[in-house]
């Protein structure tokens, strides 16, 4: 009687640990749908539009997904567009007007992770990530 008790016990702990692995294999360690995580694209204008720049380097990264969430959390704000690279563990930030970099780091911040560095590049350079 024992033995189909802890068999039952071992076989629920198993196909737990098999749903998971197969969930975050399918959908990225966020556990979200990368297809569900729509694009915030930029409001208006084009990237010429935007000559302020700065770049981020930011931790806690590790899948498509949570590119994405820091992309949208960035692009949320009122003249900002930004591209992020997951390779790079970065992000390129262009403003219509100067903003301050804590105000950067604060909305990266409120998706979930940190900036380590925040840098601001020169307005005619045209640096791209």
């Amino acid at each position: 009687m024992a033995t189909v008790v802890i068999s039952a016990i071992l076989f629920v702990f198993v196909l737990c640990a098999c749903r998971s692995a197969w969930k975050r294999q399918r959908n990225g360690c966020c556990g979200n749908d990368i297809q569900r995580l729509k694009k915030v694209k930029r409001k208006d204008g084009q990237r010429r539009d935007y000559p302020y720049r700065s770049l981020l380097t930011i931790d806690g990264m590790t899948c498509q997904n949570c590119a994405r969430k820091i992309e949208n959390g960035l692009r949320s704000m009122d003249g900002v567009d930004a591209t992020v690279r997951l390779d790079q563990k970065a992000a390129l930030v262009c403003m219509k007007r100067p903003l301050p970099e804590s105000l950067l780091c604060s909305a990266v911040a409120k998706v979930g992770y940190t900036v380590l560095r925040a840098e601001s590049l020169p307005q005619s350079g045209d640096r791209t990530l």
